[in-house]
Formats: C-alpha cells, sequence, structure tokens
C-alpha cells in the first residue's frame, strides 16, 4: 500500500490512477 502512494507522488497525476488501481 505505501509502496504505491509513493509511486503515485513520484509518478505523478498521470500515474497516480494507474498505481490505484493496480494497489487495490
Amino acid at each position: 500500500m505505501i509502496f504505491g502512494l509513493v509511486f503515485a507522488t513520484s509518478g505523478g497525476l498521470g500515474l497516480l490512477p494507474r498505481v490505484f488501481v493496480v494497489a487495490k
């Protein structure tokens, strides 16, 4: 969960939704 959050923040708004789906 933390890994996904960090990855989303590092990636940006573009990767945010993608990481969210993967984390889910």
